[in-house]
């Protein structure tokens, strides 16, 4: 990350999956080593535990942390309605209540605190942020392939773009 920094790449950080009563706490340290190595960028998610991944996770932490993972099953059905999981669109990978919107908050002011902007997705429909917070800018990446001719420099130092034409 330091290297791309370095030659002027921009870079960002995806905090993933946000395990809540596992890593959680490990946030702050990630935003800060992250600044440290020149991201200007991050993002987080929920952890996800579709169908047939629920009951392996659980029988691994239960197997790997027999002593928390009673706590950790309880904060993810506490961010999830109870359940293990949520699959609507849009829920999947993002939690809820007490215990998220206090990962939130941390994450947010790490991410304040070093310096780093949090990017959140537009959703398709609409080109607005599927986050419920209205807090941070909508960030959104370049093209893969974009359109060569149609390229022409920008003064944005999140993003860059170049000139074919000359």
């Amino acid at each position: 990350m330091k290297k791309l920094c370095d030659a002027g790449i921009p870079v960002g950080v995806m905090v993933a999956p946000i395990i809540p009563g596992l890593n959680d706490t490990q946030v702050p340290d990630i935003l800060k080593r992250a600044a440290e190595a020149g991201a200007t960028s991050a993002g987080y998610m929920a952890l996800r535990l579709p169908k047939n991944v629920a009951p392996v996770f659980i029988d691994r932490i239960r197997a790997a942390l027999p002593d928390r993972a009673p706590r950790i099953e309880a904060r993810i059905r506490d961010m999830r309605d109870g359940a293990l999981n949520k699959s609507a669109f849009g829920d999947r990978m993002r939690g809820e209540g007490p215990y998220w919107q206090n990962i939130t908050a941390l994450f947010r002011i790490a991410a304040e605190k070093h310096g780093i902007n949090i990017v959140r997705r537009a959703t398709a429909e609409t080109g607005e942020s599927d986050s419920k917070s209205p807090l941070h800018p909508i960030v959104t990446s370049l093209p893969l392939f974009p359109d060569v001719a149609a390229m022409r420099p920008r003064h944005d130092p999140r993003q860059l773009r170049f000139d074919f034409t000359e």
